[in-house]
């Protein structure tokens, strides 16, 4: 090759290589007129559907509560605007998105038996159907997706998990038999993508024996896949999470633990089979590339270095920490987990493993509420209302795991998330694939920060910024609530950011400034 097309070429791989070779646009913004006392929006993803924004309105008719439903299209247009009037004492503590309709879930806060009202939303037909469903029985919800034509409620009957379905053409809900059984924890709850739905379960640890048990039934309740796969006798299971059949393979990935500490040690993952003995592969956080890159070098060397002689030696990890998974996504060519490490609060439950339904009726981890907040991910949606507010949760780093087979080691991906705080446990960091290359992004007041996988695997990726964009070009930004917004995932290349801004037009004193609730599109 001729030396100075080498040099070019070098150059232009270089530029490629670089975390700001590729800006995020931010073509189209919604804002709406705020107040301070205005209820938040619940931002509710329909994928490439558009976005759903629901509020409590504080606003009540002949004794019913009036809600707010906004749907926007994907250049964030206002396609359907509507009112809900319903029962006075009724809270949104659920939702979920499948094509062509939103599912809002609503109880009463007032009774253990939980009354609770569906409210199916027609999205094309602009239409919505309203669903009143008791059960007969002191249930404590902690999981909620739909299924074709079946609401999916998990959780808790005493300490037995139970899942329940609901279908219209039914006046009561079904028990799915076999489940009520002590010494289960009830871990995910989710929706495949041909509408059947997956039940995970983790037996409690008896004489150095426990298992993880994968169920799956179709959308009436008749089971399809019973697959039982044996925990190693030292771990303990603490989160699970399964994909979706987006493709042929169906996937359980998560955190485990060692004996009954409240922090994790690592991450595993394990292909279904039920027609196969499987080995769920175990990977400590400290055999992870990235993993301590938020340490200083030295610390973190020290803490491999220590590892290292416990792996050898078959000794427990001392290494450990307090970090949720969220989300497990699947690309062409391999799996994708999204996990975020947190410092604990003593106001806060710094144990959300195993019973997701420990502290109340929706867990002090809820998200859309719940235990992940996603609802393009077939995720369960819960939230605690009100939100938990004299406590704050200290962000540490997001990390995203991708694995190719679920026998190979992961490549991970880290971005470092210190001084984000929280007033919950609640997802903050999102990604997606942009051109095969994985970027990591986050919102922190008006500030996008975003992070792009490193062609060279040795190296951490630097993190790049930018300010989220305003209305109007003469507007200047104020200020923005720090603790309200977020960002999610959307569809493709595309990320979602909303939040409350106070924002001024031109730079006089003669205009006021105006306080907006806002959401910007984010293209990559």
């Amino acid at each position: 090759m001729i030396p100075g097309r080498t040099i070019l070429l070098s150059g232009f791989l270089l530029l490629l290589a670089s975390p700001g070779w590729s800006q995020v646009r931010q073509p189209h913004r919604l804002e709406i007129t705020a107040k301070h006392s205005d209820q938040e929006y619940h931002v509710i993803s329909l994928s490439q559907e558009g976005l759903a924004l629901v509020r409590d309105m504080n606003s009540f008719d002949h004794g019913k509560k009036k809600w707010q439903l906004l749907v926007v299209d994907t250049v964030l247009t206002t396609v359907w605007s509507m009112e809900l009037e319903l029962e006075s004492r009724l809270s949104l503590v659920g939702y979920e998105h499948s094509p062509g309709h939103l599912f809002l879930l609503f109880r009463e806060e007032e009774t253990t038996f939980h009354n609770f009202q569906l409210v199916n939303l027609h999205l094309t037909e602009q239409t919505f159907q309203l669903n009143k469903i008791q059960f007969d029985l002191n249930f404590r919800l902690t999981h909620f997706t739909v299924a074709g034509n079946s609401a999916i409620f998990g959780g808790y009957v005493s300490s037995e998990p139970a899942v329940l379905l609901y279908n219209q053409s039914s006046d009561h809900p079904k028990v799915l038999p076999g489940l009520f059984t002590k010494g289960i924890t009830l871990l995910d709850v989710r929706t495949n993508q041909n509408q059947s739905f997956n039940v995970l379960l983790a037996e409690e640890r008896q004489a150095d024996q426990s298992k993880l048990i994968l169920r799956t039934f179709d959308e009436s309740g008749n089971l399809l896949i019973d697959d039982v796969i044996d925990v190693a006798p030292r771990y303990t299971i603490m989160t699970g999470i399964t994909s979706t059949l987006i493709h042929d393979e169906m996937i359980i990935a998560g955190t485990f633990g060692i004996g009954s500490g409240k922090q994790a040690s690592g991450f595993y993952f394990v292909a279904v089979d039920p027609f196969a003995e499987q080995a769920i592969t175990y990977i400590d956080f400290a055999a992870l590339e990235h993993f301590m890159d938020y340490l200083p070098e030295k610390k973190a060397r020290k803490l491999r270095n220590k590892a290292s002689n416990e792996r050898l030696l078959g000794k427990n990890f001392s290494y450990r920490a307090s970090i949720i998974p969220f989300r497990v996504a699947e690309f062409p060519g391999g799996f994708y987990l999204l996990a975020e490490m947190y410092h604990p609060s003593t106001n806060v439950n710094a144990y959300p493993y195993s019973n997701p339904g420990w502290a109340n009726d929706f867990g002090a981890y809820p998200g859309p509420g719940y235990p992940y907040r996603s609802g393009q991910y077939q995720s369960p949606h819960y939230r605690t209302d009100p939100p938990i507010r004299n406590s704050e949760v200290w962000l540490i780093q997001s990390v995203v795991l991708r694995f190719r087979t679920t026998t190979t080691p992961p490549i991970d991906f880290s971005m470092n998330l210190e001084g984000i705080k929280k007033h919950q446990l609640d997802q903050t960091s999102d990604f997606l694939l942009a051109s095969d290359s994985l970027v990591v992004a986050v919102k922190k007041k008006n500030e996008i920060l975003y992070q792009r996988e490193s062609n060279d695997m040795d190296v951490t990726a630097a993190v790049d910024k930018a300010f989220v964009t305003l209305q109007n070009p003469d507007d200047i930004f104020r200020d923005e609530e720090e603790n309200e917004g977020g960002l999610r995932f959307w569809y493709g290349t595309h990320f979602y950011a909303w939040g409350y801004q106070r924002v001024k037009k031109g730079a006089t004193d003669d205009f006021q400034s105006r306080y907006v609730f806002y959401v910007n599109r984010i293209d990559l």
